[in-house]
């Protein structure tokens, strides 16, 4: 659907967000029942504090889960 008069392109763009927030809340609404944080970013620079932070946490489980390993292996706590 086109329009070729008036303010017809903003009907259009705002449309368009529409049916992006609709695919938005469902994509969010399915992945929050499986537990996965579903994220955005506006730039794709913005992305890399992010992935910086969930890989150093992950680390740090990993870290915590030898040592747990190891402690429990020889007796100590």
């Amino acid at each position: 659907m086109t329009h070729t008069s008036g303010n017809g392109g903003a009907a259009v763009v705002n449309k368009k967000e529409e049916l992006w927030n609709r695919r938005w809340a469902r994509a969010k609404s399915i992945m929050d029942e499986h537990g996965v944080m579903l994220r955005s970013w506006r730039f794709g620079g913005d992305v890399v504090d992010d992935a910086v932070g969930l890989v150093e946490g992950w680390k740090r489980e990993q870290e915590a889960k030898k040592g747990k390993g190891r402690g429990g292996e020889s007796g100590k706590s």
